[in-house]
C-alpha cells in the first residue's frame, strides 16, 4: 500500500513545475517501441502456419527449420511448459502458403530424429506483421488512476 501511494505521488508530481521527477526517470524508454519503419518485403511475405506434433523433446528450432526449409520455412515456435520451460513435443512452423499442402502430405508420419511426425494445418491464426501491430501501452502501474 505504501508503494502504491509513492507511485501515485510520483505520477502526480510529474506535471508540476520544478518537479524533481522526470518522465524519463520514471518510465524507461525501452518499454516503448514506436518504430514506424516499414519492414522489408521479405518480412511481410504471407505465410501459412503448420502444427507439428510428436516432435522429439531434444529437437531445436534450427533442426526443425532446416527440416522444413524445402517448404519455405520462415520461423519456428516450439511450445514449452509454462513452469518448467521444457519442450512439449509440438511446434508451429510458418511456411510458404503455396507449399503448405505438400509439406503436410509429404511429412505427416515421416520419421524425424526417431519419431513419426504429425503435421497438419494450424487453426491458430498468424500474427500481423510488426509494422501493423498495435503500439504497446505503458504498464498499468505507470498510468495515473482516475
Amino acid at each position: 500500500m505504501l508503494r502504491l501511494a509513492a507511485q501515485k505521488l510520483q505520477l502526480a508530481t510529474l506535471g508540476t513545475p520544478g518537479s524533481a521527477f522526470a518522465l524519463s526517470r520514471t518510465l524507461p524508454t525501452s518499454l516503448f517501441n514506436f518504430s514506424t519503419e516499414a519492414g522489408t518485403e521479405a518480412e511481410q511475405k504471407p505465410t501459412a502456419r503448420l502444427w507439428v506434433g510428436n516432435l522429439p523433446f531434444k529437437a531445436t528450432q534450427e533442426q526443425i527449420q532446416s527440416f522444413f526449409n524445402p517448404y519455405g520455412a520462415s520461423s519456428v515456435f516450439i511450445l514449452r511448459d509454462k513452469e518448467t520451460r521444457k519442450n512439449r513435443g509440438m511446434a508451429f512452423v510458418n511456411v510458404d502458403p503455396e507449399k503448405m499442402d505438400a509439406a503436410i502430405r509429404e511429412n505427416d508420419g515421416k520419421d524425424f530424429m526417431g519419431r513419426a511426425l504429425k503435421v497438419a494445418k494450424s487453426n491458430v491464426p498468424d500474427l500481423p506483421p510488426k509494422s501493423q501491430a498495435a503500439a504497446p501501452t505503458a504498464p498499468a502501474e505507470a498510468q495515473p488512476s482516475q
